[in-house]
């Protein structure tokens, strides 16, 4: 049966089948992409390539947590303090509250518009709901974890667009789940200073689903896709990427809409190897496993 001439009398079920050809389709033209690039002949020309300059500055950590999460991020912060490393605390975007309707319109998908779109009085219903820990309809359960993903990735956008708009030239992004290993600061220093100059991504924790390249040097391996967004630097190039182009529009978590981008080898990115973060354990605190960003 065809993917484009299908139709159905039943328009749910038209729908339906439109969604999972498109899926497929999506599916394979990325593994195309994926199984036709050159990756080890990208990995030689970054080794060639220049080093980045590491500024003498400190490393921009930015810890993402929502204001609600003190607990959460306890140990974060207890770890960064052990280090003595200064952070910026960015307060996520809950997807409890209203979104603004600049950043809903460009970053959510028609998908997920149509998912999270409520009134003042729904919205106001769910967070009740939601703080009585009272039943939720199955439909309720999918718009507050959808609004919940969403509210995280604006966590993550809003931190690129702040890099934007300063003179730095990458930022470490933290979420507030993440612990720092011992001598934090001269590992990823030292780390970054072996990446080629034309980076854009550098995953300092544990990547989740990670399709391994070879090494591009003693501690540093290609990223050939992979998620995960617990702990990661991003340069301005990336975040360029990532503001203008990747996120507009998109009804993908951050983490699986950065891996296309990576997978599609449009995004040159690396992964420490052994990660520098180590992750606490905070299923009993998380809020659908989205309250770190």
């Amino acid at each position: 049966m065809s993917c484009v001439y299908a139709s159905s009398v039943e328009g749910r079920f038209s729908l339906t089948f439109s969604t999972i050809c498109s899926s497929l389709r999506e599916g394979y033209g990325n593994f195309r992409k994926h199984t036709f690039i050159d990756w080890k002949g990208k990995l030689e020309r970054s080794k060639l390539r220049p080093k980045f300059a590491v500024p003498v500055n400190d490393l921009n950590v930015h810890v993402i947590s929502l204001q609600r999460s003190s607990q959460r991020r306890a140990a974060c912060v207890e770890a960064l303090s052990l280090e003595n490393m200064s952070y910026t605390l960015s307060l996520a975007v809950d997807g409890l509250s209203p979104f603004t309707e600049g950043e809903f319109n460009r970053y959510a998908g028609w998908k997920r518009r149509a998912l999270m779109s409520l009134t003042a009085e729904e919205l106001s219903d769910l967070q009740e709901k939601f703080a009585s820990s009272r039943r939720l309809s199955n439909r309720e359960q999918r718009v507050l974890h959808e609004r919940l993903r969403f509210g995280c990735s604006l966590s993550h956008i809003r931190i690129w667009m702040k890099l934007l708009s300063s003179t730095s030239d990458f930022f470490i992004v933290l979420e507030d789940d993440a612990i720092v290993v011992k001598e934090f600061e001269r590992k990823t220093h030292e780390a970054l200073k072996s990446l080629p100059d034309d980076w854009e991504l550098f995953y300092i924790g544990y990547v989740c689903s990670a399709l391994p390249g070879g090494y591009l040097s003693r501690n540093i391996r290609q990223l050939r896709g992979g998620s995960c967004t617990k702990g990661y630097a991003v340069s301005r190039r990336g975040a360029e990427r990532l503001v203008f182009r990747s996120a507009v529009g998109s009804n993908l978590p951050v983490d699986n809409m950065i891996k296309v981008d990576v997978a599609a080898g449009l995004a040159p990115a690396f992964y420490a190897d052994p990660p520098l973060l180590a992750v606490t354990d905070t299923r009993n605190l998380s809020t659908l496993a989205y309250s770190g960003g």
